[in-house]
């Protein structure tokens, strides 16, 4: 998600945004450096527990927004760690991005009537699956002006809903959102057997979690570096 974001005078993104990698032992003296963080993304191992982490973080820094995702493995950029970090190992990788960077901030749960997919017996179809999910989309209200220069929506989708493309047809039939959509699915154990996303409301399943994010001058958002 950094690469993305540029500032005119090209300067290193550190008091804007806090990285942290830690894991369940570490994590209640580690989160204290994100207590002052806007909004917090992490990316958490299966091997953690999610309801956990959600509890600590929120103690920790009770004035963030949360978008949390289980994840099945990391990538880090941390040069006294290794780059790529297993499903299996007990790892906690957190951004928090702090009010220098962001100006406004708005986030919703999308229902992904994903249920019957689950199941194993679909019994929508797809054009009934779009319509549903663009409905829901529609209901979304983004309290500030959206500019695809300054704005961008991290959107973290259940990854076990097979509905990403669902979403992003629904999302792009709504045209109602002229930025970029930017993030991923969930992941979980390799045996796929459960994932979950969380934000300041706790923990869940079958939803898309998307942040619209509004940049704070002379910060900007665009796809390629400039």
């Amino acid at each position: 998600m950094l690469n993305a974001l540029t500032r005119l005078a090209r300067s290193p993104l550190k008091k804007e945004i806090t990285i942290v990698h830690t894991d369940p032992d570490r994590l209640a003296a580690d989160a204290r450096k994100l207590s002052s963080a806007r909004v917090i993304f992490g990316f958490v191992s299966p091997t953690c527990d999610m309801a956990r982490v959600h509890r600590t973080l929120s103690e920790a820094a009770p004035e963030a927004t949360l978008m949390l995702s289980l994840s099945a493995g990391t990538l880090l950029s941390q040069t006294d760690q290794p780059l790529y970090l297993s499903a299996e190992s007990q790892s906690i990788v957190l951004q928090g991005w702090h009010n220098d960077l962001v100006d406004s901030l708005h986030v919703v749960r999308v229902p992904l009537h994903c249920e019957d997919i689950k199941s194993g017996q679909p019994r929508l179809s797809l054009d009934e699956r779009v319509t549903r999910i663009r409905q829901e989309v529609e209901r979304i209200r983004v309290p500030f002006e959206m500019d695809h220069t300054d704005t961008v929506a991290i959107t973290l989708v259940d990854g076990l809903s097979n509905s990403e493309n669902f979403l992003m047809r629904a999302i792009y039939d709504s045209r109602r959102f002229p930025i970029m959509f930017v993030g991923g699915s969930s992941g979980g154990p390799l045996d796929f057997s459960y994932t979950c996303l969380a934000d300041r409301q706790g923990v869940f399943e079958n939803h898309a979690l998307i942040g619209f994010v509004k940049l704070k001058k002379p910060y900007r958002y665009s796809v390629f570096g400039i």
